[in-house]
């Protein structure tokens, strides 16, 4: 299209306000966490628009009296050679069916979909095929109870460590994943050596990372701003929906156990979404009791509460030894003086 003109925008000001009005005006919300968003401007107006998060394609729109003009075509190329640029190959987004042909033609490859909701692709070097490839080599039966834990671990509690316990004790084999996403207080390298550290008693169990395919920003953004919007159910739709057509037959999963929740609206809908939705998987779904202390359930919140006010005696009570000799590590220190300097809920 003649005379227009794609430039990145600062959502922090009037461009901000403009492109949240122009993604309300075509049935979509600004989402929180973008760190780059690029405006096809026409005669001043704004015709297209789409963001970044890293890896993840957002808030992607035209308007309607402009589509089949190429325009989304070329935007979603100048948002990938952005992602180049940052080193990011593998690359997401997520689209209504509706837009199905504009992406293949780019090059995305379908992952999965949520019915006539959203449709969930990726592009680049790296597919779900060889991110099951990997797990189906850590396949450790066929047959029997096989079940998995999905675990964040920030950090890793006495409560962590009770669910993976008893989830052992009433299987042949525990796949349990730690949450690959570094947008938590304890980085990733940590929160999975603890989560070995604090399981390494049991001897049915193998620990994975979780990737791109499990509670990631590319496949559950809300779990990480928790904010309880309409699309924490789309969102929690997806990720149960690739657990359920790739993870579940690569390992042979036959239940699923997780934490009940008693705190966090949007982890209480992925449990809702989970049980109603993986049993078409052949998945059983056991909601589990949270560990208690004096009343109170144990959580990872909790914790970092405790460390922020130097509790150690509630510390004690709320952590595995494996968790503790870490907290009086020299490695740990730099991580205690960042969760004291933030409120942050993660």
């Amino acid at each position: 299209m003649e005379g227009v003109r794609f430039r990145s925008v600062s959502l922090s000001g009037r461009d901000g306000e403009r492109v949240r009005l122009f993604l309300e005006a075509n049935g979509l919300k600004l989402e929180p966490r973008l760190d780059y968003t690029l405006v096809a401007e026409l005669d001043g107006k704004i015709v297209a628009t789409g963001s970044l998060a890293g890896p993840v394609l957002k808030c992607l729109a035209t308007d309607p009296n402009r589509q089949g003009q190429g325009l989304m075509e070329k935007l979603v190329t100048r948002l990938l050679e952005e992602e180049y640029r940052r080193g990011n190959w593998h690359v997401f987004l997520y689209t209504r069916p509706a837009n199905l042909e504009i992406f293949r033609s780019l090059g995305f490859r379908e992952v999965a979909r949520v019915r006539d909701r959203v449709v969930f692709f990726e592009s680049g070097p790296e597919n779900i095929a060889d991110f099951v490839s990997a797990l189906q080599e850590k396949r450790r039966m066929a047959g029997g109870r096989v079940s998995s834990v999905v675990v964040n671990c920030n950090p890793f509690t006495r409560g962590h460590q009770y669910l993976i316990e008893k989830t052992a004790a009433e299987s042949d084999w525990v796949h349990v994943f730690v949450v690959t996403e570094d947008l938590s207080m304890f980085p990733f390298a940590v929160r999975y050596k603890l989560v070995q550290r604090g399981t390494a008693h049991i001897p049915n169990i193998t620990v994975h990372a979780g990737g791109q395919y499990i509670i990631s920003q590319s496949t559950f953004p809300s779990y990480f701003t928790r904010d309880p919007n309409e699309q924490v159910e789309d969102h929690a739709l997806l990720d149960v929906t690739i657990f359920g057509q790739y993870i579940v037959p690569a390992l042979g999963i036959t239940d699923r156990y997780v934490g009940q929740e008693p705190y966090c609206p949007v982890t209480s809908v992925y449990n809702r979404v989970m049980q109603q939705e993986l049993p078409r998987y052949g998945v059983t779904v056991h909601e589990v009791p949270r560990l208690e202390v004096e009343g109170e359930a144990i959580s990872a919140s909790r914790v970092r509460q405790a460390l922020r006010g130097g509790d150690c005696a509630e510390l004690t009570k709320l952590l595995p030894s494996t968790t503790l000799d870490f907290l009086r590590s020299e490695e740990a220190q730099p991580i205690i003086h960042k969760i004291k300097e933030s409120s942050a809920p993660h």
